[in-house]
């Protein structure tokens, strides 16, 4: 299992709406419209090698250009 991947799931796990992954800042999870903090930070090269693996080209330009991506994937069988 992935860095996402791990963290989908156990934002699916907290009925998380949102997950928020970003590289050297705490994972985060939108809960009852509300921002927790996890308190584990993400690095870089394991968040980029799991978007890297997960999104279309274009998408992954997109990436590379605004050093961030607002997207939507399916990951087992949740949608995020």
């Amino acid at each position: 299992m992935d860095v996402i991947e791990t963290w989908v799931c156990k934002g699916y796990a907290k009925n998380a709406s949102d997950v928020h992954l970003e590289a050297g800042v705490s994972v985060a999870f939108r809960i009852s419209g509300n921002l927790h903090m996890v308190g584990v930070v993400v690095s870089g090269r394991d968040l980029v090698h799991s978007i890297r693996s997960r999104v279309r080209e274009e998408q992954w330009k997109e990436f590379l250009e605004n050093k961030s991506l607002d997207t939507s994937l399916v990951i087992g069988n949740i949608r995020c």
